[in-house]
């Protein structure tokens, strides 16, 4: 929700542009807006002519459905850890400008203070509305992991899953859509199924799991993987006996849904046609990871809190001082619908469904968003042939 939904910038239709929908492209179509929703699509702007409102002129260039980002710790110097409802308005209305129309605030590893403390802000997000991407919802990262597979996670933070703790967090149970943990935990069934009895998706990620561990969440609910192939096990060599891990149960199992940091630099561009070979694109969504150095010049930043794990910044990539790993990212999602075009050689329509209606189905908001489709949400972009983005429109406002 945007704070203003009665602003001067309310549009009642969009005209002259190449409309992706998920039958393919309209040529020099046209978008009717009423009410922040998709009335009509077509392929003549004849129904726009006794249109009372403002009618974007798209000039020839792609009119899309917005990205949603299932997966977004911060931006433009700041964090969702940060635990303000300013902090999560500057954050949306960054990546905004990036194409997001709707994402998932996403925590960190920390005290349990501080997460309370960011899903209280997240709560004031999702019922005061932002300037900025939609907040559909907390994403939580963290704390119940691997203690090997934490990547830039501070190793303070680690720990198993207690009821006694995690009650505390579910306490926001309507603010949250998703948790990644390692499932191998002690305490993760009981954890696993209490999510998923709250309606909240189940995502396996820093994780050392085996094959049949990830069974076992699978059974017990777990759907999700979150960033494939980075911090988690896959397959080890133990005497003569061969071990699977994550990585290789996320390939092979029909039940899970996968996600990529589609930078180009955390996983080459074969392992992601790999997935999509494997799992089907309906099945492989992107995700930013951003965090608070997206934005901002080249420095140190901290990941997830402000006492967190210091990261480098440089040249566009987020860095371990060390230089030891990657940690998070400082882009936007049309970065990296650019980047399956460019590297992983998908066309257009392709690299934008996995930005914007597989998220949304993976987080259960497809009915609302993430297509260009009559009675949706009017969140849309229009963008170059670059994926340059020229306009974000938000519940029918344009930013």
């Amino acid at each position: 929700m945007l704070k203003n939904m009665d602003s001067p910038n309310t549009i009642a239709g969009i005209r002259n542009g190449r409309i992706v929908i998920p039958q393919g492209v309209i040529e020099n179509g046209f978008i009717r807006i009423d009410e922040s929703k998709i009335s009509e699509i077509g392929s003549s702007e004849g129904i726009l002519n006794n249109s009372d409102g403002k009618i974007i002129d798209a000039e020839g260039k792609w009119v899309l459905p917005g990205f949603i980002d299932i997966h977004c710790h911060g931006g433009k110097g700041r964090d969702v850890m940060d635990g303000k409802l300013s902090d999560i308005d500057t954050i949306a209305n960054y990546h905004a400008s990036g194409g997001t129309t709707a994402f998932l605030p996403t925590t960190a590893s920390s005290s349990i203070e501080l997460i309370l403390q960011a899903l209280d802000a997240v709560h004031q997000a999702r019922v005061y509305g932002v300037n900025g991407a939609k907040v559909i919802g907390a994403h939580i990262e963290g704390p119940y992991f691997c203690y090997a597979k934490r990547g830039c996670h501070l190793p303070k933070f680690v720990r198993n899953p207690r009821p006694q703790e995690y009650n505390r967090i579910l306490e926001f149970s309507d603010d949250i859509a998703s948790m990644t943990l390692a499932p191998e935990l002690d305490g993760s069934e009981s954890l696993i199924k209490v999510l998923v009895n709250n309606d909240i998706l189940v995502s396996i990620g820093h994780s050392d799991a085996t094959y049949a561990q990830v069974l076992d969440a699978v059974k017990w609910g777990a759907r999700h993987v979150t960033h494939l192939y980075c911090a988690m096990s896959t397959l080890v060599k133990n005497g003569p006996v061969r071990i699977s891990g994550v990585v290789e149960s996320a390939l092979l199992l029909d039940e899970l849904t996968v996600e990529f940091i589609a930078d180009g630099r955390h996983v080459p561009p074969e392992l992601i046609n790999l997935a999509i070979k494997a799992k089907g694109i309906d099945k492989v969504c992107v995700v930013t990871d951003a965090m608070r150095g997206a934005g901002m010049p080249s420095g140190v930043y901290t990941f997830g809190p402000s006492d967190g794990q210091e990261v480098l910044v440089q040249d566009e990539i987020a860095i371990m001082p060390d230089r030891s790993g990657y940690a998070s990212t400082v882009l936007r999602m049309k970065d990296l619908v650019k980047t399956l075009m460019n590297l992983v050689g998908l066309n257009l329509t392709d690299a934008v469904k996995m930005a914007s209606i597989v998220p949304a189905r993976i987080i259960g908001v497809d009915d609302q968003m993430g297509s260009i489709e009559k009675g949706k949400d009017a969140n849309i972009i229009i963008a170059d042939d670059d994926l340059e983005i020229a306009m974000t429109i938000i519940d029918g406002v344009l930013l």
